[in-house]
This record gives structure tokens, C-alpha cells and sequence, in this order.
């Protein structure tokens, strides 16, 4: 009888870019956040280059699997994209016009 192998798929996924800390806050790597899981990224060329893009969005595709009873789930990055993302927020500085004074009803 043969044995069921899952085969690993390529995936693509958007997150941002994390770091990974041991017990002592030593840095050991990066993690992909998304809103639903966190991919730890597996050590290649490509994580060496995300190593410097932490708190940064970006579109990574790669081969994801779970290893071990923690259910921590790796990702080997074959392809990222830094992505410039605008969540719409604005300075508070810029917004402290009063629109009060700005109604048509003050002008002469």
C-alpha cells in the first residue's frame, strides 16, 4: 500500500514583516504576520533580505509547513514584493483646522 504524502504547495500571502526573539530578546529571525497566523521564515537568501525589512508589508510566496506539536507554521520565501500600502491615516497636525470658521456664513 502506498503511503500519503501531502505535497507542498506554493502559496502566496500578505503580511508584515516581524522579528523573532529568543527567552533572552535576542533576535533569531523573521516572521511574516497576517491577520490570521504568523509564518516563521525558514533561513535562505531571500530571509536574509527581509531581515531588513521588518515592520515593512509584503507580499511573500513561498512553501508553507507545520512542523511539530506547537502548530508553528514555516514558510520557505521564494518570491517577495515590499508593498506600499496607505491605510488612510492622517497626522493630527494636518486636521486641526477648525471647519467651523470655513462656513460659507462668515464670508462676506
Amino acid at each position: 500500500m502506498a503511503s500519503k504524502k501531502k505535497l507542498a504547495k506554493e502559496i502566496t500571502i500578505l503580511g508584515y514583516v516581524s522579528e523573532i526573539e529568543n527567552e533572552n530578546d535576542d533576535f533569531v529571525g523573521v516572521k511574516i504576520s497576517t491577520d490570521d497566523d504568523d509564518y516563521y521564515v525558514t533561513q535562505n537568501k531571500i530571509s536574509k533580505i527581509l531581515e531588513s525589512l521588518i515592520d515593512e508589508d509584503v507580499e511573500v510566496t513561498g512553501i508553507v509547513s507545520a512542523e511539530g506539536e506547537d502548530g508553528i507554521k514555516y514558510i520557505t520565501v521564494t518570491d517577495y514584493e515590499v508593498l506600499n500600502l496607505d491605510y488612510g491615516y492622517e497626522d493630527d497636525e494636518e486636521k486641526e483646522e477648525d471647519d467651523f470658521f470655513n462656513d460659507d456664513y462668515f464670508k462676506d
